[in-house]
């Protein structure tokens, strides 16, 4: 129930690239490609910074939102 944790669904690495002997979009297509492989799986590549500020900013994960209010946390959680 931790709320910065992500669900079972979702998992967030960071991962280090080097980019000396190559261009970045050059190692991007090609993690993009072998990424390609795994049918089902959405991913998403990006700036750790980036992630942690459109988590700050929506405070929530999703790209899309919907906000439900309320007093009762079980409730709304059910509700969720």
């Amino acid at each position: 129930m931790d709320e910065h944790s992500l669900g079972l669904h979702a998992h967030q690495l960071e991962v280090g690239l080097d980019f000396s002997r190559t261009t970045k979009e050059h190692r991007l297509a090609r993690v993009r490609q072998k990424l390609s492989l795994l049918l089902g799986f959405v991913f998403i590549i990006g700036q750790p910074i980036n992630h942690r500020i459109d988590h700050m900013l929506s405070a929530t994960r999703a790209n899309i939102a919907v906000k439900i209010l309320g007093a009762d946390l079980i409730k709304l959680r059910r509700l969720a």
